[in-house]
């Protein structure tokens, strides 16, 4: 039995059931049974045993192969993964072009569905964005709001005041978890930044706030624009 086992086989696990199975038969007949003398020997349940005695007497030795398993082999490795993650990290909005570069590294092709099934398996997480507030607005407060940004801006073109935008965005990745990220831009580019590992309250805001009046100079008013979120 060993010298077919070897020669019809070159999975390690047939051999492995096939032996379990000979061994059983060596003992001699006693009150416990082959299921049970096999579940005990090798601490598996006796279902798992059944199923080995079961199939061995029905076909023998190619009872004992495992069968194919659906679907195909991935095909990202590790690497790859690492190197989507890096390119996701450094144009985030651009999650489309992800499997053309993975086509450019490897050759091989996969969908955008697989790109964010592997990313997920990492923690990233994907969230929606709203296109359009039109439908979610108060007509009369946006157009009250619309003609006050636009005294501002003009007020920043003749360079009487500092226009700033306050907003607040979250990035989720498998290194590091959740960084929350408070920033204020200016049409010019320039910037203040805050990171934050912990969930944003006023309080928060607050002490960005803070940080950012102090890295301003005293010879001209700065102006920040809020979003509407609730906690500003």
């Amino acid at each position: 039995m060993n010298h077919e086992t070897h020669q019809d086989t070159d999975s390690g696990r047939t051999t492995d059931r096939a032996g379990r199975i000979a061994l059983c038969a060596r003992f001699p007949v006693s009150a416990t049974s082959p299921c049970g003398l096999l579940a005990d020997i090798f601490a598996v349940d006796r279902d798992t045993a059944s199923a080995w005695l079961t199939a061995w007497d029905s076909v023998g030795l190619m009872g004992l192969r495992d069968r194919a398993h659906p679907g195909r082999p991935r095909r990202g490795i590790e690497a790859d993964v690492e190197a989507l993650e890096a390119d996701l990290e450094r144009a985030p909005q651009h999650i489309q072009a992800l499997p053309v570069r993975f086509h450019e590294r490897t050759g091989k092709s996969i969908s955008l569905a697989t790109v964010k099934h592997w990313l997920k398996e990492r923690h990233w997480v994907w969230k929606r964005c709203r296109r359009s507030v039109k439908a979610h607005c108060n007509p009369a407060l946006f157009e009250q709001g619309r003609r006050v940004l636009k005294a501002l801006q003009d007020k920043e073109a003749d360079g009487d005041i500092e226009l700033f935008y306050l907003d607040e965005s979250g990035f989720s990745s498998g290194v590091s978890g959740r960084v929350n990220v408070i920033g204020l831009m200016n049409s010019q580019g320039a910037g203040y930044f805050h990171p934050v590992e912990t969930t944003v309250t006023s309080a928060t805001v607050a002490e960005v706030m803070a940080g950012f009046i102090q890295s301003r100079p005293d010879d001209k008013l700065t102006v920040a624009v809020m979003d509407n979120a609730p906690l500003h």
